[in-house]
C-alpha cells in the first residue's frame, strides 16, 4: 500500500507542476519504441538541429561553428575542455539559466562540474523512470542504492522516506555492516530493487558465500548494476543469491543514462536515442569505428540547453551493433569495454578489453584480483586471498593465451584493493600506455 501511495504522490506532484516528467516519459517511450518511423526520424533530427543552432548562437565556445553542415563539423570535446573553458560553455540566454550543478570526479579523480537547467533535470528523471521500468522497478518500490554518496547527492532522512530509498555508502561495506544489511534485506518483504556499483554488489555476494549465507528469503524484484563491468559469473551469483535477473546500466553523473540492458532483451545495451545522439568513433581518428570494432563512445546531450554538451568523449569504449532486433532494430551497444585508460594490450600491441582480467575468476580461492600492464610484454597480477596462491602456473597459462606466449606475468599479494574517490575499483590498469 505504501508503495502505491508513494507512486500516486509522485505523479500528483508532477501534475501540480505541469506534468513535465510525464510528458518527457511519454516522448521517450514513443521515440524508443518507434525509432525507425518517419515521424520519429524527423523528430530526432529536429531535436539535434535545434540544439546545435542554440549552441552556436548562445555560447562563446561553439560560436566559431555557426556555418556547420552536420554534427561531424563540431569538435570532439573532453572533460578537460569543459573544465578549462567552463564559462564559455554556458549560454547567455536568461531563459535557460543554470538551476543545478552536477559535480563528479569519476574514475580520474579530477573534480569536474556541469550545469543543468530544469528541463534537463526533468528529462533525466523521466529517463531514469523509463529505464527503471525496463529493469523491473516501479517508482514507489523500495530501492537499496549502493554508491558514493556525496553532500550533493545525499538525501535527507525525510526525502529517503518519501522516495523509499535506502542510501548505502559504498565505503561502508565492512563485514559487520554487510551482516546487518543482509539481515535487514531478509526481513524486508516489500517489493524492492537493488541498484549499485558492480564491485559493491559482488562484495555483498562474496560475503554471503564466505560466511555460508543462504540466498535471501525475500528476494529482490530487480537488480541493476552500474559504473563498472560485470562478468557472467558475477551476474549468475548475484541472481542466485539475491533472487532477480541482473541487468547493467551505462550512465554518468554529468549527463544521465545513455544505455541499459532490459529484461528479456539479451546482453546488448539499448541506447537512449530519445535523449542523446551517440557515436562510436575510431580509437585514433575522429571517424566512425568499423562495424564490430571497439571505438570511443561520444555523446551529444540533446536536452541540456543551459550548457550544451556536443560530441563529448566519455572516455569509455564500446562496440556499436546494428544487428539487434529490439526497439524496432535500433542500433545498440553490443558491449561497453570500460575506460580507455583501462584497456590492456597484448604483446603484439593489439587492444584487448580490460575484462581479460576475468580469466582470474576461474580460481575461486581469490577474494579480489587486478591486472596491471607495466610494459609492452610485462604484466602484474595483484591478488588478495587467504594463504598462498597455488594456481599461479595455471593462471599464467590462462592469461598468456590472451596476452601472448611471450608475456611475462608476475603475481603480487595484497590485503586489499584501494577504492577510487568515487568508491569504484579498477579491474585493470595500464601503466604502459598511460
Amino acid at each position: 500500500m505504501l508503495e502505491k501511495l508513494r507512486r500516486n504522490i509522485f505523479w500528483m506532484l508532477d501534475t501540480y507542476k505541469g506534468s513535465k516528467v510525464k510528458a518527457h516519459m511519454e516522448e521517450i517511450s514513443y521515440i524508443l519504441e518507434n525509432i525507425n518511423s518517419e515521424e520519429v526520424t524527423v523528430k530526432r533530427k529536429s531535436a539535434l538541429d535545434e540544439l546545435l543552432q542554440h549552441a552556436v548562437n548562445n555560447t562563446k565556445f561553439y560560436s566559431p561553428y555557426k556555418y556547420y553542415n552536420e554534427l561531424s563539423d563540431f569538435p570532439i570535446i573532453t572533460k578537460m575542455d569543459i573544465r578549462e573553458n567552463y564559462k564559455d560553455f554556458i549560454v547567455n540566454d536568461p531563459k535557460f539559466k543554470p538551476e543545478f550543478e552536477i559535480s563528479t570526479s569519476g574514475t580520474t579523480g579530477v573534480p569536474f562540474s556541469v550545469c543543468q537547467d530544469l528541463n534537463k533535470k526533468n528529462r533525466n528523471t523521466a529517463d531514469t523512470l523509463y529505464f527503471a521500468e525496463k529493469g523491473g522497478f516501479e517508482i514507489g518500490d523500495r530501492l537499496y542504492y549502493i554508491r558514493f554518496w556525496s553532500k550533493q547527492t545525499s538525501r535527507s532522512a525525510f526525502a529517503q522516506f518519501v522516495t523509499n530509498i535506502k542510501q548505502i555508502h559504498v565505503f561502508d561495506l565492512s563485514a559487520s555492516f554487510l551482516k546487518s544489511l543482509i539481515a535487514r534485506m531478509n526481513k524486508d518483504a516489500s517489493r524492492k530493487a537493488l541498484l549499485g556499483y558492480s564491485s559493491a554488489l559482488s562484495e555483498l555476494v562474496r560475503y554471503m558465500k564466505a560466511n555460508e549465507k543462504p540466498p535471501l528469503k525475500n528476494p529482490f524484484k530487480s537488480i541493476i548494476t552500474m559504473a563498472e563491468g560485470i562478468s557472467n559469473k558475477q551476474r549468475e551469483e548475484l541472481q542466485s543469491y539475491l533472487g532477480a535477473p541482473v541487468i547493467s546500466r551505462y550512465s554518468n553523473s554529468e549527463n544521465g543514462i545513455f544505455a541499459q540492458q532490459i529484461i528479456g532483451g539479451g546482453k546488448d545495451y539499448h541506447i537512449n536515442w530519445a535523449s542523446y545522439e551517440v557515436e562510436v568513433l575510431d580509437l585514433n581518428e575522429n571517424v566512425p569505428a568499423k562495424p564490430g570494432e571497439v571505438g570511443r563512445i561520444v555523446i551529444t546531450d540533446l536536452f541540456n540547453y543551459c550548457m550544451p554538451i556536443i560530441r563529448y568523449d566519455t572516455g569509455d569504449l564500446g562496440i556499436l551493433s546494428k544487428e539487434n532486433t529490439h526497439f524496432n532494430r535500433a542500433p545498440t551497444l553490443r558491449s561497453i569495454e570500460g575506460r580507455r585508460m583501462d584497456v590492456i594490450y597484448n604483446t603484439k600491441g593489439e587492444a584487448l578489453s580490460p575484462y581479460v582480467a576475468y580469466e582470474m575468476e576461474y580460481f575461486p580461492e581469490l577474494k579480489q584480483f587486478q591486472l596491471i600492464q607495466e610494459e609492452k610484454n610485462k604484466y602484474t597480477v595483484k591478488v588478495n586471498l587467504d594463504g598462498v596462491f597455488e594456481s599461479e602456473e595455471a593462471a599464467t597459462k590462462r592469461l598468456m593465451a590472451q596476452l601472448g606466449k611471450d608475456a611475462i606475468i608476475n603475481f603480487e599479494y595484497v590485503d586489499e584493493f584501494p577504492q577510487l574517490a568515487s568508491g569504484k575499483r579498477r579491474l585493470a590498469v595500464n601503466n604502459y600506455k598511460n
